[in-house]
């Protein structure tokens, strides 16, 4: 398990897209560490200064009155807005 990168997803169960970003993820059979952005003012901060350090990243989502979740991190810095362009067994 110490050779799996650490992963993160952002998001709020009440997006469909966190959702099924979380059923991918683990349907995969990858382990990862779930943030509720919703949960506590925190959580959302920490969100946030993805977002706000990333603006390129989240242009589409916030052009178009999004809130940019879910995302997910990848130890090393990458960051996904779509979990279809993340290759989920480089995370096994």
């Amino acid at each position: 398990m110490s050779s799996e990168k650490k992963v993160t997803v952002y998001g709020t169960m009440e997006c469909g897209d966190t959702v099924s970003a979380r059923e991918s993820l683990d349907g995969a059979g990858v382990d990862y560490k779930y943030v509720d952005v919703l949960g506590s003012l925190g959580a959302l901060r920490e969100f946030m200064n993805i977002r706000d350090a990333n603006p390129e990243l989240f242009k589409s989502a916030v052009k178009n009155g999004g809130v940019g979740i879910p995302i997910v991190t990848v130890e090393g810095g990458m960051i996904y807005n779509n979990i279809e362009d993340l290759d989920l067994s480089l995370l096994k």
